[in-house]
């Protein structure tokens, strides 16, 4: 069974049911490259891939752990809540990132089957930022630095002499001492 991946998808969220030879090589290898090979494609996201140990989430059962963890609603998950809440053993949830914005068709098989196709929640625009007169500011630009006077040099040039004086006289104190 093939499955097709669209050019800059965003928002599909796919829940894999593994087979226990992909999750022996998973576990045993501890790299995404197998599960990437099962569905043959080159390469898959680490970041958007979580392979969920169903044990782990049976007391909250797989459909509210991808309500909560995903963003999936509830209306969405309603008609297949029960067929995820039965599956044993582990799954991979791979976001549409996994795949890179790249099209793609994925070969599912018997070790690494299509069980859900679900969606996150579409993220709205901020609003933007009201307009205040108050807010524009009255900036011409960056100012012009006026030149240090002699006065403040030579102020600036006794105090650094005065530092050295008082470092030279600590110095000497505790080298007597």
């Amino acid at each position: 069974m093939s499955l097709e991946v669209t050019s800059g998808e965003h928002g599909v969220v796919r829940v894999f049911s593994l087979g226990y030879r992909v999750w022996m090589e998973l576990q045993h290898f501890e790299a995404v490259d197998k599960l990437a090979q099962a569905l043959q494609v080159d390469r898959l996201n680490l970041e958007d891939v979580q392979i969920v140990d169903l044990n782990a989430v049976r007391d909250m059962g797989l459909s509210t752990f991808l309500i909560e963890a995903y963003g999936v609603t509830e209306e969405e998950m309603a008609p297949l809540a029960e067929s995820l809440n039965a599956l044993q053993g582990h799954v991979a949830v791979l976001r549409s990132g996994a795949f890179q914005g790249a099209a793609l068709t994925l070969a599912a098989s018997d070790d690494v089957r299509l069980v859900a196709t679900l969606h996150e929640p579409r993220m709205s625009a901020p609003a933007p930022m009201p307009d205040f007169e108050s807010a524009r500011g009255t900036s011409k630009g960056p100012k012009e630095r006026k030149p240090v006077s002699d006065k403040a040099m030579s102020g600036r040039i006794a105090m650094y002499a005065l530092l050295a004086v008082f470092a030279f006289t600590i110095m000497f104190v505790w080298i007597a001492s």
